[in-house]
């Protein structure tokens, strides 16, 4: 107020809230100036972690495997053909045949391809055994089948124990890996490998590889979120906070 005297404002004030009528009302206006409000602070209880749901979010995104396995088998099935195609004779017929009368199955189809391992640039053979392998591509087509259907089996996997969902998850993808490995390289193989005018039959796979890589990319991700995210959980309980 600078050099104004305040003393005359201020028995003014008490007079009135000692002898107005409205004195109550006086007093609470010039109480409530004076109040500190102690604000409380507000501790927004963290959200519970459900870490089952990271998980299962994971073997959904597996699904995306089904359409680009059946995309990939189907080529393969045509390329092997392209591969081994002989041109049928009389006697060709004849042999075929008499080994069906005798029961006797035919050999069974090995291809031999180079396998470059992408951290250390070394390269190694691998024998493909082609009935074996496109039934292995059948088996897993029909396992993320499951996933996208959606269907009692389905629910029996998600259901279990999240150590038991995630060892399916790790083994889906070490084997889905090692698949991506061996057709990338059949890819090569055929291109390589088919005579005559059958090589401009081939059908490539690096689109198909490409978004199978993705695929996996995408799923490795997902899977690492989940593991982080439960190691964390795991250490906020061991230092005592309950609530995650």
């Amino acid at each position: 107020m600078g050099k104004k005297p305040f003393y005359n404002d201020l028995i003014t004030e008490i007079a009135n809230e000692d002898f107005n009528e409205k004195k109550e009302a006086l007093r609470n206006k010039v109480l409530a100036k004076l109040e500190i409000t102690e604000r409380k602070a507000s501790s927004k209880e963290s959200k519970k972690v459900d870490t089952r749901e990271f998980l299962v979010g994971t073997v959904l995104s597996m699904g995306t495997f089904t359409p680009i396995l059946i995309q990939l088998r189907a080529k393969l099935v045509d390329n092997f053909e392209l591969l081994f195609f002989k041109k049928e004779t009389l006697f060709t017929k004849f042999i075929a045949a008499l080994k069906k009368a005798l029961g006797i199955k035919n050999k069974e189809h090995v291809c031999e391809v180079k396998i470059i391992d992408q951290k250390t640039g070394s390269t190694r053979t691998e024998e493909v055994y082609v009935n074996d392998f496109l039934t292995e591509v059948e088996k897993k087509i029909k396992t993320f089948n499951v996933i996208v259907m959606k269907n009692a089996e389905y629910a029996k996997i998600v259901s279990a124990p999240e150590d038991s969902v995630l060892s399916f998850v790790n083994k889906q993808l070490s084997e889905v890996q090692s698949m991506f490995t061996t057709i990338n390289a059949l890819d090569t193989y055929f291109k390589n490998n088919v005579e005559g005018s059958n090589k401009i039959k081939v059908k490539g796979m690096k689109i198909d590889l490409d978004s199978f890589r993705n695929a996996i990319i995408n799923v490795n991700k997902k899977r690492g979120e989940y593991i982080s995210i439960r190691e964390e959980t795991e250490q906020l309980k061991k230092l005592g906070i309950k609530n995650v």
